[in-house]
């Protein structure tokens, strides 16, 4: 997507490989937040925590993983959240923010020093949620 919209210009394993090392500067005049602040946006427990002080018991997390593994169409959660059962968002015929490009290989290395990146955030979401995160492993 980032690349898509000439935001970033590296290829992926580049980006993560240097955001594992670090932030990259970035322009705040032009955007509200980094835009190459891959990892760090994918730390949710850390986005999460005020909402969690501020709104709990009222608040609760659901995984789109949940809704696939379960078979819930989504038209069934939207009806259930009170909102129109029919609304899509579409962006020229695709989903809002899906690459048109190729899934791209990671070297397992790379998914390894990944895994560890988030382990201790998924680690405390886990234990906040109460469950495993859809996208754990063994």
């Amino acid at each position: 997507f980032s690349n898509e919209h000439g935001i970033e210009e590296r290829p992926l394993v580049q980006a993560l490989e240097e955001n594992l090392e670090g932030s990259r500067a970035w322009d705040p005049q032009k955007w509200s937040v980094s835009p190459f602040a891959y990892l760090e946006r994918g730390r949710y427990i850390d986005y999460l925590e005020p909402w969690f002080e501020r709104f709990t018991p009222t608040m609760h997390i659901r995984f789109l993983d949940d809704n696939v593994r379960e078979g819930l169409e989504i038209a069934t959660l939207y009806r259930a959240l009170g909102v129109d059962a029919e609304f899509r968002p579409d962006d020229e015929g695709r989903r809002v923010n899906e690459s048109a490009g190729s899934v791209p290989e990671l070297d397992g290395a790379l998914v390894a020093r990944l895994r560890g990146y988030f382990h201790d955030s998924d680690r405390r979401l886990a234990a906040r949620l109460g469950r495993e995160v859809p996208w754990a492993t063994s």
